[in-house]
């Protein structure tokens, strides 16, 4: 496991709730907020579901984006608190636009291929 992955176990463990939550309601609306906030994951199955695959009872949240950015375990707290964020207001567009804001600000640190930009 690399120190991305276990940051991302971390902070998946201190936001036990919020996954938990995902498990009990339909993972589309919380795809579709997440999508409203700036932030893309995927609707999934997860195992032993008993639900059929289109509707879906988890998310995947992958890290590939974020390392790709330059993003560092340290700020995957940051990227965690977005998504609680999201999770706690699923149904307020308002706020997820307010949420949205602040991922696009924090992204702006992070360029994607920095390295053409010079």
């Amino acid at each position: 496991m690399d120190s991305i992955q276990g940051a991302v176990l971390g902070v998946k463990l201190k936001y036990l709730e919020d996954w938990t939550e995902i498990r009990r309601n339909h993972a589309l609306q919380y795809s579709t907020a997440l999508d409203k906030a700036g932030i893309t994951a995927n609707k999934n199955t997860v195992p032993f579901d008993t639900r059929p695959p289109f509707v879906a009872s988890g998310i995947r949240l992958g890290t590939p984006a974020i390392t790709t950015r330059g993003m560092k375990e340290v700020d995957m707290e940051t990227v965690a608190e977005f998504i609680h964020q999201v999770f706690k207001n699923y149904n307020n567009d308002e706020k997820l636009a307010q949420i949205k804001k602040e991922v696009r600000k924090f992204c702006d640190n992070f360029p994607l291929y920095s390295e053409l930009l010079k």
